[in-house]
């Protein structure tokens, strides 16, 4: 019974074995069956998770709204031909007389600036001797950043004036009756003439009608007029040139409307003479005395600026308005003594930056200053040109302009 006992155990212990190793088997099957599967899911299951990365965004870069620079004003050099006349002229004024064959100094008195050949270049010409027998121009032109002398013509009793819009300068003398008209004109660097018109036997004729005078070069040369000279107590007009050319020609105008007094006072110049203010003088010519800084009372003193005086100026007659077109009124005054009628000086106060200015003339030949501030010249001499005047502080000067 036991033995019996004992070998069902046994049987029983090797059933329960063979069926784990069929099931073990099986799962061994199965497992080979998938075992790609099964090794990417492994690799998903033990692969442990990483944190995820921060994702760093790059800098943006910052976009500038472009402004256009605002262009530099660059300094303009001055015209080649400005420093060389310059020059010129200082030398000139600097050289020592040389005297003519009589032993009189030959002397330097006046000068011009124009456009014979109408190249944008000015000439400069140059008056000098001992008087009007003897008074010549020298020409010189710039070329190659130097004077060139290209000749000149005699200035005795003669003046220059303009010849619009074609080659030329107009050259008109006129002595006891006679008279000549030429016109230069400039080519390749030499002087030619020729003549415009000649005029004689007029003595008796002036004599006996003071309306008679030598023909005016407007009259020869349509458009023309007469050039004032310049002195050389101021070489200002080398400076100024494109502006007096540009009111020459008529391009610059002024509106002398919306002028105003100095201090925004009418009664500023009135003070000026009342209190015997300071003023500065400023001469536009070589024949007045130049006092320099002089309280207004003293300069109408015998010999302050007319050394030919001998008794204290009055002021015989006056004008207010805007004379060189910068916005602020000038007094004009007209002096003279007790022994004549005829005004001696003509003053130009001008009050600016808290200074008084006065500007000397001697001998004025004008008759009348319009509202324009135009000096227009005496009608017996039958003029065909007007003056003007250009003020600078310490510096300025008067010029020609077509008749209005």
């Amino acid at each position: 019974m036991k033995k019996q006992l004992m070998i069902v155990l046994i049987v029983l212990t090797l059933l329960s074995l063979s069926g784990c190793g069929i099931a073990r088997n099986i799962l061994e099957r199965k497992l080979g069956a998938n075992d790609t599967e099964t090794e990417e899911v492994s690799a998903e299951v033990n692969v442990p998770e990483q944190p995820a990365e921060e994702v760093k965004e790059e800098p943006k870069e910052e976009i500038k709204e472009e402004i256009p620079e605002e262009p530099v004003e660059e300094e303009v050099p001055a015209e080649p031909w400005k420093d060389v006349y310059l020059a010129l002229l200082e030398e000139e004024i600097s050289a020592e007389p040389q005297d003519n064959e009589y032993g009189n100094p030959i002397e330097f008195s006046n000068y011009w600036l124009y456009d014979i050949d109408k190249n944008d270049v000015p000439e400069l010409i140059l008056k000098t001797g001992t008087c009007e027998a003897d008074y010549y121009g020298t020409v010189y032109t710039c070329k190659n950043g130097e004077a060139l002398e290209v000749g000149g013509f005699y200035l005795g009793h003669a003046n220059l004036g303009t010849c619009p819009d074609e080659n030329g300068v107009l050259l008109k003398n006129g002595h006891m009756g006679y008279s000549a008209t030429y016109k230069y004109t400039l080519e390749n660097d030499k002087l030619s003439d020729e003549e415009m018109l000649f005029e004689e036997d007029l003595s008796q004729k002036m004599y006996n009608d003071d309306s008679v005078w030598y023909t005016p070069i407007s009259e020869i040369v349509p458009g023309a007029f007469s050039l004032a000279p310049y002195y050389p107590n101021s070489f200002f007009a080398v400076e100024a040139y494109d502006e007096i050319t540009a009111i020459q020609k008529g391009e610059l105008k002024f509106d002398t409307s919306k002028a105003s007094y100095p201090e925004d006072d009418p009664e500023f110049y009135n003070k000026v003479m009342e209190e015997s203010r300071e003023v500065i003088s400023v001469p536009l010519d070589v024949f007045v005395t130049n006092p320099g800084k002089v309280n207004f009372k003293e300069m109408l003193e015998p010999g302050t600026i007319d050394e030919y005086l001998t008794e204290p100026m009055i002021i015989q007659n006056s004008y207010e308005t805007d004379v060189d077109g910068d916005g602020i009124i000038e007094c004009i005054l007209y002096l003279g003594s007790g022994q004549s009628d005829y005004a001696n000086n003509r003053v130009i106060l001008k009050g600016e930056n808290g200074k008084v200015y006065a500007y000397l003339d001697a001998y004025p030949g004008e008759t009348e200053v319009t509202p324009e501030g135009v000096f227009l010249q005496d009608e017996s001499y039958n003029p065909d040109y007007a003056m003007r005047v250009l003020l600078d502080g310490e510096d300025g000067c008067e010029y020609s302009i077509p008749k209005p």
